[in-house]
């Protein structure tokens, strides 16, 4: 791909992954489209999905249990300080009342986690950390690049969840930073983003579930 217009169909692809999901309405729609984008862009400019950092051997026990567990802590560290901190100042509350159905059933719980797991979050960390985070670092001078394309990915991650209401953006947006530096210090293996965003989000829909959210 030219130079010249590697900037603007960046940008393009970029707008896509955030914004037509909301508009798709199922994760069957935008999750085969979303890979399709990135796939097009990675081959057009001599790239695949192992320069994202997922490629499958790269996942080991490792990745799983580091990810995962680091997951886990900060969950809790969400449930206990940083998402009363953000409802607090925001002044929001019921923020889950879109979870609702799976409070009263074990069948839609399931569904979900496997849901999650299996296509969601990987999706979501092939899109934001493995494709977005890059694509925005190339639009920058490198003394600006890591700083300027962590910022402005983590913006575009909350912004991304923000039918859930102003507290979960701005809770979002410091998970996002969490785990960004976490796929960072693991040499950018997304499986390690991937397990730490699975456990997380296990631990918050099982604290809905139980009524503790």
């Amino acid at each position: 791909m030219k130079p010249a217009i590697r900037i603007p169909v960046s940008l393009a692809a970029i707008i896509f992954l955030c914004v037509f999901p909301h508009y798709s309405g199922s994760p069957l729609i935008y999750v085969p489209a979303g890979i399709v984008v990135c796939w097009l862009y990675l081959t057009l400019t001599g790239n695949s999905f192992a320069t994202t950092g997922f490629r499958f051997r790269a996942l080991n026990f490792s990745s799983f249990y580091i990810g995962g567990f680091a997951g886990g802590v900060y969950a809790f560290l969400q449930l206990l300080f940083i998402g009363p901190f953000f409802d607090r100042i925001s002044g929001q509350q019921d923020r889950f009342t879109a979870f609702d159905y799976i409070r009263n059933s074990l069948p839609n719980y399931l569904f979900l986690l496997a849901l999650a797991w299996l296509v969601v979050i990987p999706y979501e960390e092939i899109v934001f950390r493995g494709f977005i985070l890059p694509r925005i670092g190339e639009m920058f001078l490198p003394k600006y690049r890591a700083a300027a394309a962590t910022l402005l990915s983590c913006v575009l991650f909350a912004l991304y969840h923000i039918q859930e209401g102003i507290s979960a953006v701005m809770s979002i947006f410091i998970f996002s930073l969490v785990i960004t530096w976490l796929y960072r210090r693991a040499r950018y293996n997304l499986w390690y983003a991937i397990f730490f965003h699975a456990v997380y989000d296990t631990v918050l829909l099982t604290a809905i579930r139980t009524g503790k959210l």
